[in-house]
């Protein structure tokens, strides 16, 4: 599990679809971005990135139910606008994938 610590973040949105503005890094692409939600607890925020089990075996990668659709549009070379679909009440994140480095244990910022 990755976290963020404190169970909420400074930055609280009271619009249920609201927008937002990246710009990113000429090595990123925007196909590897992803907006996931985060499980709240008392003192943190935790997302899963990769679970292990003696009988199954283990899972690297985000679970389906924590991601979340949205649109993008290109403004401006590595600007993009993400328009979200309507977001319940909790905490979400924009997840890099693309900055994974499975040799040093990182699944992505």
């Amino acid at each position: 599990n990755a976290y963020l610590i404190g169970p909420t973040a400074r930055t609280r949105i009271k619009d249920t679809s609201p927008i937002f503005y990246i710009r990113l890094p000429e090595s990123l692409s925007i196909d590897e971005v992803v907006l996931v939600s985060l499980y709240a607890k008392s003192d943190r925020r935790e997302l899963e990135v990769s679970a292990q089990s003696g009988i199954v075996g283990s899972k690297q990668g985000l679970r389906m139910e924590v991601m979340k659709p949205f649109e993008t549009q290109e403004l401006a070379p590595r600007l993009y606008k993400i328009a979200t679909s309507i977001l319940g009440r909790g905490e979400y994140l924009f997840y890099l994938i693309g900055s994974a480095d499975a040799f040093k244990g990182i699944q992505g910022k």
